[in-house]
């Protein structure tokens, strides 16, 4: 379901690049820009690997955090 949801997104990307010309990768670049927001906002940390390929249909989101021995 995951990657049926993601390859929608990319298809809706395209057809509003197609129908208002606004380029995918600036669209891209907003939505990544939306989600460091929103780890920062809900996780205090906005290390975050953002991986969104139009071409795989991959979008996947890893938060980076340090690994402590004592909490």
């Amino acid at each position: 379901m995951i990657g049926k949801m993601s390859s929608e997104v990319f298809e809706a990307l395209a057809l509003l690049e197609k129908e208002r010309g606004i380029p995918v990768d600036f669209m891209l670049d907003k939505i990544k820009k939306a989600i460091l927001t929103a780890c920062k906002s809900s996780y205090g940390n906005e290390d975050a690997n953002i991986i969104m390929d139009p071409a795989t249909g991959a979008f996947e989101v890893y938060l980076n955090k340090t690994v402590a021995q004592e909490v």
